[in-house]
């Protein structure tokens, strides 16, 4: 930041998008399928034999 610039943060009404707990307010709702998982190669893994690699389920 340079010298005499207030952050991005300074001067927002943060009530406008908090509750009372300070949790935020709103947001969009989505619901998780119920379907078949998917499978996923986990990263990190270049150099290891094919059968060794492993997977990841993201339901």
């Amino acid at each position: 930041m340079s010298k005499g610039q207030r952050p991005f943060y300074k001067g927002v009404d943060f009530k406008k998008f908090t509750n009372k707990d300070g949790y935020a307010n709103g947001g969009v709702e989505y619901k998780v399928s119920e379907k078949i998982p998917v499978v996923d190669q986990v990263g990190g893994q270049r150099r290891m034999l094919k059968d060794k690699k492993s997977k990841v389920k993201w339901y």
